[in-house]
């Protein structure tokens, strides 16, 4: 389909020119396939959807609206660069909801979605502490040795 589609967002966010450039790769890439799969046009559904969804923040605006993953990635590019942690902390985990109104139908669909054990295994796996919790666990580890 010429350029990945994350591509074309990391280039230019989503704007009135990355959603023509999108279209025009999708109706290229559908005119040029005897058959499509399921999940391509299931991914074709979602980049639509992803548009549309945004459209009223982006439509007409002269910068268009930056991707919050290519936000993430300069901000803890720059971090790393200075001698920062290599890891991502749970605080950078929380920016996708800064703007998400929590809502108890949103914490009910939370819950029903994701177990417990699920959760933790994910924040073991995946979450770091920082160096006050680290040092906090080393204590705890201390006193209990002795």
């Amino acid at each position: 389909m010429g350029d990945a589609p994350e591509d074309l967002l990391r280039r230019s966010g989503l704007s009135d020119h990355s959603q023509q450039l999108w279209t025009r790769q999708v109706n290229n890439y559908l005119s040029s396939q005897p058959q499509v799969a399921r999940q391509a046009r299931q991914f074709i559904a979602i980049m639509d959807k992803y548009f549309a969804d945004h459209a009223i923040q982006y439509m007409g605006s002269m910068t268009g609206l930056l991707c919050h993953a290519e936000i993430i990635e300069s901000t803890f590019g720059r971090y790393k660069n200075k001698g920062g942690m290599r890891a991502i902390s749970s605080d950078v985990l929380e920016s996708p909801r800064y703007n998400q109104k929590i809502t108890v139908d949103f914490v009910v669909k939370a819950m029903e979605t994701i177990s417990g054990p699920q959760l933790d295994e994910w924040r073991c796996r995946y979450v770091c502490h920082n160096k006050y919790g680290q040092r906090k666990e080393l204590d705890r580890r201390l006193k209990t040795a002795a």
